[in-house]
């Protein structure tokens, strides 16, 4: 619910915008139905199968319930009652929080807690009443499930792991063949129908190569899940063996490590699928465009039409505290552009020491103009422009505006344009006001255009907290509840090494130690597939947009860049640290005279009793 919180009355409260007061559009009951209908399954999928939530009554006590006359429909209407009363007391702590910050936002900001933003109060309703629903049918599908009796149970984990059908072979060859039949189609096409202007069938072969890059998604996505990620889970004992000689197979905890190596416990192997699942989609899937990076400190980009003294301008601009440098550029305004509405012609010489890697592609690339991709996707408003003319686009990092060399593109009547650097620390909301009072103030000016690109590196409080919710919701909570139903699951298959006179700290020990191992396998398992085939996809998308006259000077290096390394080197170091801790501290707990250290049979002992009763 964080995202459904009024955040730009609040930054609107002290920036330069107007926050939208549009209402919200009323679609049919049909669109509204389906499109609450994905989110709640997606939702109900990982409450039932990623996060491991289950009703309280595990697998054995519904055999027990089934065997002294319970029904299913009986055991599904009582799940249904229970994630009832589970989702509602959830969302609605949720709700009740969302609502404290709500208020806590809009006040900071001397607005009306009542009208601001009011109709986010219906969204984040919406938005529990989905997450309730969602918890309802993960309880009512576990309860539906005819429960395992205990021996069932416990002969399943004494089992080697079911022979994947189709096998790991077959599923390889199905989904890595629709991956390199999608590669040859934009292979071909990229190769041969580059050239081929939109009217004489380009617009055709852009067609194809964009079908082929879905299909080329579904064939990656299948081969990392249907495949990959299953073949790592078979050979987990590897990991768990490397960590057994690691620790020294003579001692208790290698011993014991050792016997976890052999066996084919469900514990290591819920661990595997989740975490490399996780692991791989992280790495695989994009976040974010790429291109050449804009490295300076640039905060803002101004364009003047009219009669104006560009050289007292940049006087004027260099005044300004804060202010580094200021460079002037010929600018045109794009009125009907979507994304792009300036272009700057700088020459590459006056870009060295600000955007060294902009000036770099600019001189290998004098024909072609630097702007950022839409979703992927290349701004048409800059390509066959009557303004001026220019042979493709040069992908960069950062959005909105666009540069061209002044070298060799004429834009043809242009404005005056400035770009602003900021020096370190500088106090970017004063130095933005003043930019704007400058520019209001100078003779002969007929209209003013600017974007502020350093709002961009400013961090608020409130985002610091969004940041915080949202790694706390996707990776802190269910790593936490994977590691904990791993260990409970562990600490069952263990009773006899116990009663063969393993202590409580070997025990503990070994179990840490296996769900590190297997933790950093499986994360580290899933990202190498996961780079890869991001490297691959990156590969492709670049030849399809080779069709749309993109240039790309490297495509290896293109999709190198992809590749999100640092992110991946903290979420896997994170991730190991949170199963690791959890695994001790649950085992530690669980161990305890008063936890839920008893074997199976004390625990069916127990609930015989309790049915007799």
């Amino acid at each position: 619910m964080t995202v459904l919180l009024p955040w730009d009355q609040v930054e609107c409260a002290t920036a330069a915008c107007v926050p939208s007061d549009a209402d919200a559009p009323l679609f049919t009951l049909g669109f509204t139905t389906i499109a609450l209908v994905i989110p709640t399954l997606v939702l109900m999928i990982i409450l039932r199968a990623v996060l491991g939530l289950r009703a309280t009554r595990d697998p054995e006590a519904g055999a027990v319930l089934a065997a002294l006359g319970q029904t299913r429909g009986t055991a599904v209407r009582t799940a249904a009652l229970q994630g009832l009363r589970d989702g509602f007391i959830a969302a609605g702590i949720a709700y009740v929080l969302a609502g404290a910050v709500h208020v806590a936002m809009v006040a900071s900001v001397g607005l009306n807690p009542l009208t601001a933003g009011a109709g986010l109060w219906l969204e984040r309703a919406v938005l529990a009443a989905v997450a309730v629903v969602a918890l309802v049918l993960s309880h009512m599908l576990t309860a539906a499930q005819r429960p395992r009796t205990p021996v069932d149970a416990l002969t399943a984990d004494m089992q080697d792991d079911p022979a994947p059908r189709p096998s790991l072979k077959v599923r390889a060859m199905l989904s890595g063949g629709v991956l390199a039949a999608s590669g040859g189609v934009i292979a071909g096409l990229a190769m041969f129908m580059r050239d081929i202007p939109r009217w004489e069938g380009g617009f055709v072969a852009m067609n194809a190569a964009g079908i082929a890059m879905i299909t080329g998604w579904a064939g990656a996505l299948a081969l990392g899940l249907w495949a990959a990620v299953p073949w790592l889970r078979l050979r987990r004992g590897a990991a768990i063996a490397l960590a057994a000689a690691a620790v020294g197979r003579d001692s208790r905890v290698g011993a014991v490590l050792d016997s976890y190596a052999g066996d084919r416990s469900r514990a290591s192997a819920r661990i595997v699928t989740v975490l490399a699942g996780l692991g791989f989609l992280f790495a695989a899937l994009p976040s974010a465009e790429t291109g050449v990076p804009l490295e300076g400190r640039q905060t803002a980009a101004i364009v003047l039409d009219g009669d104006v003294d560009a050289s007292a301008l940049e006087e004027s601009y260099r005044a300004i505290p804060g202010v580094e440098s200021v460079i002037v550029a010929d600018a045109a305004t794009l009125p009907d552009a979507t994304f792009h509405s300036f272009v700057f012609a700088v020459s590459p010489d006056s870009l060295r020491g600000h955007h060294d890697a902009l000036a770099d592609a600019l001189e290998r690339h004098p024909r072609h103009v630097a702007a950022s991709l839409t979703n992927g996707e290349v701004p048409t408003e800059l390509l066959g422009n009557p303004r001026f003319e220019v042979d493709g686009v040069l992908p960069i990092s950062e959005c909105c505006d666009a540069f061209v060399n002044a070298d060799h593109i004429d834009l043809g009547s242009p404005g005056s344009g400035f770009l602003i650097y900021a020096t370190p620390g500088a106090d970017l909301e004063a130095m933005n006001e003043a930019i704007d009072r400058v520019a209001s103030d100078a003779p002969g000016v007929t209209s003013i255009g600017t974007s502020y690109l350093g709002w961009e590196s400013s961090t608020s409080p409130w985002s610091v907290v969004v940041d915080i919710a949202v790694a706390g919701l996707v990776l802190v909570l269910p790593l936490t509840l994977l590691a904990v139903r791993a260990v409970k699951r562990r600490r069952q298959d263990d009773a006899t090494l116990a009663a063969l006179g393993a202590t409580a700290r070997t025990m503990r020990t070994a179990t840490a130690l296996e769900t590190a191992a297997v933790s950093a396998y499986a994360l580290a398992g899933g990202m190498v597939v996961g780079a890869v085939t991001r490297v691959l996809m990156t590969e492709l998308q670049q030849g399809r947009l080779s069709l749309q006259s993109v240039a790309v000077d490297s495509p290896l290096t293109a999709g190198l860049d992809a590749v999100g390394w640092a992110a991946m080197g903290t979420v896997g170091l994170t991730g190991v640290a949170i199963m690791t801790i959890t695994a001790f501290i649950t085992a530690w707990a669980t161990a305890r005279p008063g936890g839920r250290g008893r074997t199976p049979v004390d625990q069916l002992r127990t609930k015989a009793t309790e049915g007799v009763r």
